[in-house]
């Protein structure tokens, strides 16, 4: 589902910091409702929880100010696959689970590489449009959760306590885990490998600009080409 705030819609893009975000905004005292659709009566029900926290503008659409948030695909990986392996849960009726299950990080790279080549990017152009703009809205980052969701209630209308957002704790930090911090690194071969896979995404949401060597295991490092960082889609 969407959530629905008196002057504004938050979009859930899966792995981006949702979670934390529908908790600050109840800690901050805004009134809200779940907007969405049903699914199939027969649908499994992680597969209809799925369909009600993660609705699309396009399933859902609203004439509001709207307002989303994304990551950088690489840690997007890293996020899915830490919290898939925590918990001991791949969902086989998700055809992206299914496919690419792996209790090995790279083996799971891999095989997203094979199956669902730019699956982030496709992912985030579902909610963002094929510019990645967000027509008539606000795209935050997951890297800047806590001001970038007080930017947005602030430009909604929204009235709401900032410190309560500010106290509010993280939530669903697996990858940051010490037993999975050091298990979802990438290799310099399979980092490259994901950023020509996700190059549009990254391009257009200026993650092709960051420092990307937070990302590699440096116990088995060797240079990235030396290209900027450039992407292609």
């Amino acid at each position: 589902m969407a959530l629905l705030l008196p002057h504004s819609v938050f979009y859930h893009i899966p792995k981006t910091g949702g979670s934390w975000v529908r908790g600050a905004i109840q800690q901050a005292g805004i009134p809200t409702n779940e907007v969405g659709v049903l699914g199939p009566v027969n649908m499994p029900l992680i597969d209809a929880r799925g369909l009600f926290l993660h609705a699309t503008p396009q399933a859902v659409p609203l004439q509001m100010f709207v307002f989303t948030f994304v990551r950088n695909p690489l840690s997007w990986y890293q996020s899915h696959w830490a919290y898939c392996t925590k918990n001991k849960r791949w969902n086989e009726h998700n055809p992206f689970e299914r496919q690419c299950a792996s209790d090995n990080f790279h083996q799971f790279l891999r095989n997203a590489l094979t199956y669902f080549p730019g699956g982030v990017s496709n992912m985030y152009r579902g909610y963002l449009g094929e510019e990645y703009t967000l027509p008539g809205g606000f795209v935050g980052r997951q890297e800047r959760l806590v001001e970038d969701l007080i930017l947005a209630l602030r430009m909604a209308g929204e009235t709401f306590d900032e410190t309560s957002i500010r106290r509010t704790p993280p939530a669903n930090l697996a990858a940051r885990l010490d037993d999975f911090q050091h298990r979802c690194l990438y290799t310099a071969e399979l980092l490259w490998e994901m950023m020509q896979s996700e190059g549009h995404a990254m391009r257009s949401l200026g993650y092709d600009r960051e420092d990307l060597s937070c990302f590699l295991d440096q116990r088995k490092h060797s240079p990235l080409p030396a290209t900027n960082h450039s992407t292609r889609s």
